[in-house]
C-alpha cells in the first residue's frame, strides 16, 4: 500500500478506483468529463476494458499467503500496459501518468 496518497497498487496490479484517479488527472484526456460531465466510473472502466479481455482479478501484494489483507481485486498492470501499447503512444502516456500520479511508476 502506498501510504503517501492512500492508494493500493503494486507492480502486479492496480485497483480500479486508483487507475481512474490517475486517468481523471491526465490533462487533455476525456476521462474527467466522460459521461454527461461526470468522470469515468469503475463500471465505465470495466466496459472499456472488456473488449480487450481485461478484468479485475485477485492479486497478492504481500508475502504471507495466509494473510487475506494482502490480496486485492485489481487490474493486472501487465495486461493493461500490453493493451495500451497496442493502441497508444506509451512513452507519451507514461509522462502523463507520472504527472498525474508520481508514485505509480
Amino acid at each position: 500500500m502506498n501510504k503517501k496518497n492512500n492508494t493500493r497498487h503494486s507492480e502486479k496490479g492496480l485497483k480500479a478506483k486508483d487507475l481512474i484517479k490517475i486517468m481523471v488527472n491526465m490533462t487533455n484526456r476525456p476521462w474527467s468529463d466522460w459521461r454527461r460531465g461526470l468522470p469515468l466510473t469503475e463500471k465505465g472502466l470495466a466496459r472499456l476494458l472488456k473488449p480487450y479481455r481485461i478484468e479485475t482479478k485477485k492479486i497478492r501484494i504481500g508475502q504471507d499467503p495466509n494473510d487475506p489483507s494482502h490480496v486485492m481485486r485489481a487490474y493486472s498492470t501487465d495486461e493493461v500496459l500490453e493493451a495500451a501499447g497496442r493502441h497508444v503512444d506509451v512513452e507519451t502516456e507514461e509522462e502523463e501518468i507520472k504527472e498525474a500520479d508520481p508514485d505509480f511508476m
